[in-house]
């Protein structure tokens, strides 16, 4: 009966996202051109369409995610609330860069920011002082090693993901893919708020799929594709199995985020 009022529970959780954030895009559809969060065509040389196109899909995500996490008290969790926060500071100068066209090293600046908050509230990755690590590594430098992988794992994965946004619903195909994965990793595991948090992800990439598929009538914009990149890195960061520790599976979040990744390097290395 537990776990069919769980199942239950997130079904309710999977559709309440899906319906919020379908209406909260329909509504940015109309505000998007008064407010002037269009994307402009030729505006770029990648940028091929024909009309302005509203940049909302990450105005939509972090509506959406305020919504369902207040209602459901899934800030209760610690875990949760820090990437609740440090999710909505990527959003926020991923924002600010739709409007104003932030340059790298302040779009850089932005996503340490939100890094820093991450970690700071006590969400990082633990292998270079798990028992099942490769080489035994001492505290201090076990401690400071961590915290230099989080932040080459979350700005690696953040900005992967803004580099795939380039083709309709791509990104937020992938994104409601790897949500999905998680959400079944997390059933597997028992984490309860895990399993919560990626179904609501899931939900709003469902909704803004219908929107962002071609031909798009939204777009992510870097407030969108840089925020669900984020909190999928740090999903991935808090994900525990059900056998061992962390270091010994960080393959799983590696082969889940295989095409964002593959896509980054290619593009790097090819300039």
């Amino acid at each position: 009966m537990e776990n069919f009022a769980q199942l239950e529970y997130i079904m309710v959780l999977l559709i309440g996202s899906i319906v919020l954030g379908i209406g909260l895009a329909q509504i940015s559809l109309k505000i998007a051109p008064q407010v002037g969060l269009m994307d402009i065509p030729g505006s770029a040389d990648h940028k091929k369409h024909q009309n302005p196109v509203p940049l909302t899909g990450g105005v939509v995500l972090m509506d959406t995610m305020i919504v369902m996490i207040l209602l459901t008290r899934m800030w209760a969790d610690a875990h949760i609330w820090a990437i609740f926060i440090s999710g909505m500071i990527i959003g926020l100068f991923g924002l600010i860069d739709d409007y104003f066209h932030l340059s790298v090293t302040k779009k850089m600046f932005g996503q340490i920011i939100g890094i820093t908050m991450l970690i700071y509230l006590g969400v990082q990755v633990q292998f270079f002082n798990s028992p099942e690590f490769l080489i035994q590594i001492e505290d201090p430098w076990a401690s400071w090693l961590n915290i230099i992988f989080t932040f080459l794992w979350l700005l690696t994965v953040t900005n992967a993901f803004n580099f795939i946004d380039s083709s309709d619903g791509l990104a937020v195909g992938l994104s409601g893919v790897s949500a999905g994965f998680f959400l079944l990793l997390a059933l597997v595991t028992g984490q309860t708020s895990l399993i919560f948090l990626c179904t609501v992800i899931l939900g709003i990439c469902i909704a803004l799929y219908f929107f962002n598929s071609r031909p798009a009538s939204l777009f992510l914009g870097d407030s969108g594709a840089q925020s669900l990149g984020f909190l999928l890195a740090s999903v991935a960061i808090i994900y525990q199995p059900k056998i061992g520790s962390q270091a010994s599976s960080w393959f799983v979040p590696i082969l889940i985020f295989a095409v964002p990744l593959f896509d980054m390097m290619l593009v790097v290395f090819s300039r």
